[in-house]
C-alpha cells in the first residue's frame, strides 16, 4: 500500500472514530451550547478530511475552492454564534480576545467589501 493510501486509510479511520465519540458524547448530558459547538467544529473537521481523503482524486482548484466554501461557512456560522452570545449578554466588553476579534473583522469587512467595489481600471 503506497504512503499516500495509508494516509487516506487514517483520515478515513480518524473520521469513524470522531463519529463514534460524537455518539458516545450525545448521552452524557453536557449543555447544549457545548455539544452544539462541539457539532459544528466535527462538521468543519469532516469537510477538511474530506477534502485530504479525496484531494489525489480531484483537480486541486475544485479542492480548494471546497476547502473555502467550508471556511466560509464555518466562519459564517461562527460570527452569527457571536452575535447572538452578544445579544444574549454572553459577551461583554471585557470579554478575552474581545479587541482582537473586532480588528479581525474590521480587516475581513474591509477586504470582503473590496472584492465587491473593486478599484476602477485606469
Amino acid at each position: 500500500m503506497a504512503m499516500s493510501d495509508v494516509l487516506i486509510e487514517h483520515v478515513r479511520d480518524l473520521k469513524e472514530d470522531l463519529e463514534k465519540i460524537e455518539r458516545d458524547l450525545q448521552g452524557v448530558g453536557l449543555p447544549s451550547m457545548l455539544m452544539d459547538d462541539f457539532r459544528r467544529a466535527l462538521d468543519h473537521l469532516r469537510n477538511t478530511l474530506w477534502a485530504i481523503a479525496t484531494a489525489r482524486d480531484h483537480n486541486p482548484a475544485e479542492v480548494n475552492r471546497a476547502v473555502i466554501q467550508f471556511r466560509i461557512q464555518r466562519t459564517t456560522e461562527m460570527c452569527e454564534r457571536i452575535i447572538g452570545d452578544i445579544a444574549s449578554q454572553r459577551i461583554a466588553v471585557d470579554t478575552p480576545n474581545l479587541i482582537k476579534l473586532n480588528s479581525v473583522l474590521n480587516e475581513m469587512h474591509g477586504s470582503i467589501r473590496k472584492l465587491f467595489s473593486p478599484e476602477p481600471k485606469t
